[in-house]
């Protein structure tokens, strides 16, 4: 990563920073960033309409809990290119499985978790499957 994606970067954090402090007022959320697997068994209905027990996991970026007891699911994604719909789909989905795990395990958080959302980050260095990685 070049000096100038590394700056690109911290100005799209602190950019993501000032977000979240006009939203929900500075000093009045928390923000749990280390990525954390989550699972858990849902009831749902399969293919022919009978009801059924599945796992479900995922891992979570970003969950943000405001001083209300609300929480907010957000999802970074980083491309080259903006999110087309069939992806914006895809991640729309995601983000929902994740709520569905949180409020198995968690049922206390029925309609407490109030937004899912991606957060979309630009990137302009090389992929790493178009250039060698050194270790």
């Amino acid at each position: 990563m070049s000096s100038d994606d590394l700056q690109g970067l911290k100005d799209d954090l602190k950019k993501l920073v000032l977000y979240f402090d006009s939203k929900f007022g500075k000093g009045k959320y928390g923000i749990v960033t280390q990525e954390f697997p989550i699972a858990s068994i849902i009831n749902t209905i399969d293919a022919n309409g009978k009801p059924v027990k599945k796992l479900i996991a995922g891992t979570m970026d970003m969950l943000i809990y405001d001083d209300k007891g609300n929480f907010y699911i957000y999802d970074m994604k980083t491309a080259r290119s903006g999110i087309n719909d069939n992806k914006k789909s895809g991640y729309t989905k995601q983000l929902n499985a994740y709520k569905s795990i949180l409020e198995a395990s968690y049922p206390e958080l029925k309609d407490k978790i109030k937004e899912l959302s991606l957060i979309h980050m630009s990137v302009s260095y090389p992929n790493p499957n178009d250039s060698e990685v050194i270790y």
